[in-house]
């Protein structure tokens, strides 16, 4: 089924936000001491010290934890202040990204899967955007409904606005313009039906909520009008609600 494609790729993007890394990484502690805990939480006990010199293997990393191996063998956590007070072996300070609403308020680049609904049929969009600011960002987004008797593909520009760039639940608004395909359903197609290429215009309303790291839930709704050559122009409702990764 088509629509699954989408939430294939929603799983993919959530890949992509995860922190991997090849091989473990080895960091040298370069402060007087770091404090290991049980658990990757400061409700956690501390049990173990590391001190200043003493080498750690980076094992993985929970939010803003790190799970560490110190050259004795023992496992512990470490938060993302302790390291920043490590070194690698060219001697430079560690910093990973947290994920956190500041670097969301900083982001450059977002992509997005979402499942909704586009007259009636259900649909499911995909998107890349670029934020020129807190406040203003531009898309394009891809956007496939299958209905009883035709199936339609949107490809959408859009500009969107918010004057509350430092809210963690953000109103913002938008403009679009694009292209609409509508094909008959091929064990529907009659005499006279074919394949239609539409120019398409509409604004928006929509809500976006900070979540986590580097996830932020929106949605969204659309008021779309199809530029037809017919007497009269068309108009759309699209809904959609989606989970956004920023970079």
């Amino acid at each position: 089924m088509r629509i699954t494609r989408g939430w294939i790729l929603c799983l993919w993007l959530f890949s992509l936000s995860g922190w991997a890394q090849d091989s473990d990484l080895s960091v040298t502690v370069d402060a007087e001491f770091i404090e290991l805990r049980s658990g990757p939480a400061r409700a956690y006990p501390v049990f173990h010290i590391s001190k200043r010199g003493e080498r750690l293997i980076v094992l993985a990393r929970r939010t803003n934890w790190f799970r560490v191996e110190t050259s004795d063998g023992i496992h512990g956590w470490i938060s993302n202040e302790g390291i920043a007070m490590t070194r690698d072996e060219k001697g430079q300070a560690l910093t990973f990204e947290n994920g956190s609403f500041d670097a969301y308020r900083q982001r450059q680049f977002e992509v997005s899967v979402s499942a909704g609904v586009l007259e009636k049929s259900p649909a499911w969009s995909f998107s890349g955007t670029w934020v020129w600011n807190e406040n203003i960002w531009s898309d394009l987004s891809y956007s496939q409904a299958l209905g009883d008797f035709s199936e339609n593909q949107l490809l959408l520009l859009g500009l969107h606005h918010s004057a509350w760039g430092d809210w963690r639940i953000q109103p913002h608004w938008g403009l679009y313009a694009g292209r609409l395909r509508t094909t008959p359903r091929a064990n529907l197609v009659q005499e006279g039906a074919e394949q239609r290429d539409t120019d398409v215009v509409g604004v928006g309303l929509g809500m976006r909520y900070y979540l986590a790291r580097k996830f932020v839930l929106e949605l969204e709704y659309s008021h779309l009008l199809a530029l037809t050559d017919r007497e009269s122009n068309e108009e759309l409702q699209k809904w959609k609600v989606g989970v956004v990764v920023f970079f």
